[in-house]
This record gives C-alpha cells, structure tokens and sequence, in this order.
C-alpha cells in the first residue's frame, strides 16, 4: 500500500522500509478505540510496537513470502537476509569514515614518510609496513582480527567469468562467528605483501641468535599477512630472537600492533597540525575580543570569519587525529555501495564485509549523509 506494488513486486530495499515502517508506525495507522473492522475509525495498530512485536511481526510476512515462494508464485523471499531477533539495535557511527579530503591528506603522509628512502633496513620496512596495512584496510575492508589471523598461503588466484585471472587474487579469511569467507586482493598490495616478507626476513637474518633459520623457515612455510619487525618494547634487544614473545608461531603481528601501527602513523601526521590550528585559534579569539572591547567594527567581521574558519580546522584535525582501524573497513564499505547501488550492492558488500546480516551493511547507506546532501544538489524550485 505504501509502495504501491503488488506483492510479487516486492524487493529487499521494500522489505528494509517496513522494517523501518514497524520500528516508527505513522499516527495515521494507530488508533486505541476498540471497533470492528468495518468501522472507519479502525486502524491495524494500537500504539508503537516493542522490539519483540516487531520481530513477530517481520517473521509472519517472512513466512508468507516463503509461502508464496514455495508454491511458485514468487521466485524468491525477499525478506531472508533482514535480521529479525529482537536484539537492542546499536546506531553504528559511519561518521567515522574518510572523506575525499581526509583520503588525500593520507595519501600525501604516505608519501612523505621518512622511512620510504631510508637506508636503514629496519626503518625502511617500517614504513613499507605502514604503508601496506593502510592499503590493505581500504582495499579489503578487513577487521584486524582477520588481518592478524590470515594465512597468505591460502591465497589462490581469481576467476571470473570462468577465466583464472593473472592478477587478482582471493584470500580465505575466518570472520565472526568463525564464517570463512574469500577476500578479493589486487596484485598490486599482493606485491606489497610479497616485498614485506622479504624485509621481514631480512631483518630477522641480523640476528645473531642461533635460531634465526628456524624463525625464517616459519615465515615461509605459513606466512602471515603482516609480520612482526621488531621485538615487543619492554624487551632489551628489538631483534627477534627465541626469548622474544610474537602473536603467533609464524611471527604475525597481532590486532594490538596492527592498531598500535596505525594509530601511530595516525597521530604523528595529525597532532602537530592540531596543536597549531589550536593555538592559532586562541590567538585569534583573544586578538576578537580585544577588538570588541575597543569597538574596532572594522575589524570585527574578518575576525569573526578567521575564527569560524580555525574553529573548523581544529574538528578536522581532532577528527583525524581519532582515525584508527575501523575507519577503513567504514570507508571500504561506504566505497563499495556507492560505486554498487541497488540491492545487489547491498548483498555483495555484505559478503565482501562478513556481515551475518544485510540489515547492518544497509547501516551504512542510512547514516552517510554525503548522499542525502549530493541527492538535492542543484534542487532549486523557485529558482535564483
């Protein structure tokens, strides 16, 4: 009725409006007087429903559908992948992704870190690191657990349209609720990973520690995505030795030094642009209010906007000094359906992302504001 389309017309984007329909009922459709159905004050509800009536709910129009489905009038229901438990759902913050300005202003830090020309082994695979974890993230959209538990063994090359692909690849990882899943890489951070493992061999070969063929003979036989370059801070010797503890037997570097990398890379690029946007804003509010106390009016307007302008410089740069992990895997997401519109866009960032349902990747398209705004650009029915 509110879509105006017959039941074999509906899709899964109708199925995700009803449930929305459900959680916020229209007054229109409520009323509280008790009357048969042939009265025109009858309305189907009587008052908003709680989560578990909502779940009821969605279940009995999911099984008519399967219903319908089964007896071919249907050629599929729509409602499968909406998740129906009556669980608190938890507004997922897709703020926090990169826009195309916080994009460029990482790419420029990338290619500005030190390292890169650095003659010193370790220094330089540093950087290389760092460098290969941020493109890992926004290519894959994988959280750090599966980074750090991948096996770049397991990786075996793409096929589409039933011809094996020179330069794609898919990599198995084991998500949430232990559901394995493959994720596309490109050749391109597969040659990053490859250049990694070298450097991360290398570095372990300066070791003098009689055990060094036996770790580097680990690396090989099952390489992670990500190695461990250096020993933990609080032993003596960063060298990796045999006293030196690694996340895992095959030197991986764990979740907390995939966080603590970045985060890390993160903060040296954004805390000194915010400390001086920071100053610069209080000099410039002391510099306004001695300019209203002298009842400088010609003053006052520039310096209001210079205040705006440094006052909003230090949200963008508070904001990217927050960045961490998860941001990428928000920004892969955000990608995907943008260039993938439509269901099935829904359905294949769901898979690429590993989400058990559909209704948490449709998240993503319901809090990105970016599409509202770009939606009613140029909107203008009066005109100029």
């Amino acid at each position: 009725l509110e879509m105006n389309v017959p039941l074999s017309g509906v899709s899964l984007a109708h199925g995700m409006a009803y449930q929305a329909f459900l959680r916020a009922i229209p007054e229109h459709y409520i009323s509280t007087a008790r009357v048969t159905r042939d009265d025109p004050r009858w309305r189907p509800w009587r008052g908003q429903l709680d989560e578990a009536s909502q779940a009821y709910a969605l279940n009995v129009v999911s099984q008519c559908f399967t219903a319908l489905w089964k007896n071919s009038y249907l050629t599929g229901n729509p409602l499968t992948s909406l998740k129906s438990v009556h669980t608190k759902t938890r507004a997922m913050d897709t703020s926090r992704a990169l826009s195309r300005a916080d994009l460029l202003w990482l790419r420029e830090s990338l290619d500005d870190l030190p390292g890169l020309e650095s003659t010193n082994l370790t220094r330089a695979a540093l950087a290389r690191r760092t460098r290969l974890i941020l493109h890992l993230l926004l290519t894959t959209g994988m959280r750090r657990e599966e980074v750090a538990t991948a096996r770049f063994a397991r990786l075996e090359k793409a096929v589409v349209g039933g011809a094996e692909q020179d330069d794609e690849w898919l990599l198995p990882v084991v998500g949430k609720g232990k559901k394995e899943r493959k994720v596309p890489l490109s050749g391109a951070v597969v040659r990053m990973i490859r250049e990694h493992h070298e450097d991360a061999v290398r570095i372990r070969r300066l070791s003098t520690d009689k055990g060094v063929e036996k770790r580097v003979a680990a690396v090989d036989a099952d390489p992670p995505l990500i190695c461990s370059l250096q020993a933990p801070v609080r032993k003596g010797s960063r060298l990796i030795d045999d006293s030196a503890v690694m996340a895992g037997d095959n030197g991986a570097l764990g979740r907390v030094g995939l966080y603590k990398t970045l985060k890390t890379f993160i903060r040296a690029h954004s805390l000194p642009h915010l400390v001086e946007a920071k100053w610069n804003l209080a000099d410039c509010k002391a510099r306004l209010d001695h300019a209203a106390k002298c009842d400088d009016l010609a003053a006052l307007p520039s310096l209001r906007a210079s205040v705006a302008d440094l006052a909003l410089e230090v949200a963008t740069w508070t904001r990217r000094s927050a960045v961490s992990t998860h941001w990428m895997r928000h920004t892969f997401a955000l990608a995907v359906l943008l260039a993938n519109p439509k269901d099935e866009g829904l359905k294949i960032t769901q898979q690429l992302l590993g989400h058990a349902s559909i209704t948490t990747t449709a998240g993503y398209l319901q809090q990105d504001n970016g599409v509202k705004v770009e939606a009613v650009r140029g909107i203008n029915p009066l005109g100029d």
